[in-house]
């Protein structure tokens, strides 16, 4: 049967310590022989009890002490006689090198327990730890497959609205080229119906082309997204200004404070709900745009407040959604992108978006920007 190098290493210590332990047993043994009952010797077999605790095996301690317990008798017997009379004083030490020899032997079991709890509690402990962190390594290795799979499928989203946005508008070229060839073929011969469908013809092709434009600028939002520290202040300013200046009485905020956004994307997104505010003012009242900021306890709510004509109840989530519009095209200007660019604008900075809103009274947009 073949020998592990643990069981290998564990046999050399026992039999180098042994060694040591019975070499200290002989000498105190034959000290104790001849040096007579005046010096206690026999004391010192404490020492060797309380050095068998480093020494391998359950029992060491135990052997050894009842070995030095037949020594003491044999040395009570053949020892040296001292110039001690009293032979009550002698057997008085010898009973306390026993007493003190099997008080140690316990002290030594005990301890030996109390490290082997120690150690099969530690061995437990490795155990659990090494199972958590196998665990966290396959939930981590699962994780970086699925980010690099989200990755792999963002990738090829935003190149197949890239392809697609201008394969699109290869159509759209072509029949622009063909009503313009048609348009001078016809000359000034064109009857009211020909130009009627040849300017809808054209407001269709604009729609279309605007269409793929918003679909495109959509995939590409994120692409370069830097967090920084952002006045809010200056930043509405600037955002303010880019307003013609008869709606710029219309845009109140004051002691906005610094949160962490990316500048460019935030700009864009709050620009889009003035905006917004602006294109659904209420016909019978002068446009107000209000935005507030609220800290709360682990992010900034930040709303647009406006006093514009509402929005059902109904139709509040619909708002959010790439292309849908909850009026004609006529009552209202836009391809129904805005607030959807707003919203992935949002949710690229890991907050939320939302409206609360009365209709004929007004709309106030909230935004969740947690703190970095």
């Amino acid at each position: 049967m073949s020998i592990s190098k643990k069981q290998l290493n564990k046999l050399i210590q026992f039999a180098v310590l042994g060694t040591i332990a019975i070499v200290l047993v002989a000498v105190i043994f034959i000290a104790d022989i001849f040096l007579g009952p005046e010096i206690a010797v026999s004391s010192l077999y404490c020492l060797v009890i309380l050095y068998s605790w480093i020494i391998p095996g359950k029992k060491v301690s135990i052997i050894f002490a009842v070995v030095i317990s037949i020594l003491l008798l044999i040395g009570q017997l053949y020892g040296a006689e001292g110039e001690i009379g009293d032979r009550s004083l002698v057997n008085l030490n010898v009973l306390f090198s026993f007493i003190s020899l099997w008080i140690c032997v316990v002290l030594v079991s005990l301890a030996r327990n109390a490290f082997k709890s120690y150690d099969s509690a530690m061995d437990k402990l490795e155990s659990r730890v090494l199972e958590r962190t196998r665990k966290l390594n396959e939930i981590n290795e699962e994780l970086s497959q699925q980010s690099q799979a989200l990755t792999f499928k963002n990738k090829e989203l935003e190149q197949f609205a890239y392809i697609a946005s201008h394969d699109l508008q290869e159509p759209l070229i072509v029949v622009e080229s063909g009503m313009k060839l048609i348009s001078k073929e016809l000359g000034e011969e064109k009857n009211p119906k020909v130009i009627e469908t040849m300017d809808y013809l054209n407001s269709s092709v604009k729609r279309m082309r605007e269409l793929i434009h918003g679909l495109l600028n959509y995939s590409r939002l994120g692409n370069e997204f830097n967090l920084e520290e952002v006045d809010l202040q200056a930043l509405l300013e600037e955002v303010k200004h880019s307003f013609p200046a008869e709606v710029h009485k219309a845009i109140c905020f004051e002691n906005l404070p610094k949160v962490q956004a990316d500048k460019a994307t935030l700009a864009e997104s709050i620009t889009l709900l003035i905006d917004n505010a602006i294109k659904f003012k209420h016909p019978d009242r002068a446009c107000q745009v209000n935005i507030e900021v609220e800290q709360k306890k682990n992010h900034h709510h930040l709303k647009v407040i406006d006093n514009g004509i509402g929005i059902e109840e109904h139709s509040r989530e619909k708002i959010f959604i790439i292309y849908k519009r909850l009026h004609q095209r006529g009552e209202y200007g836009g391809i129904g992108v805005g607030l959807s660019y707003a919203k992935k604008i949002v949710e690229l900075h890991h907050g939320k978006i939302w409206v609360d809103s009365e209709l004929g009274r007004g709309s106030t947009f909230n935004i969740t920007l947690p703190f970095k």
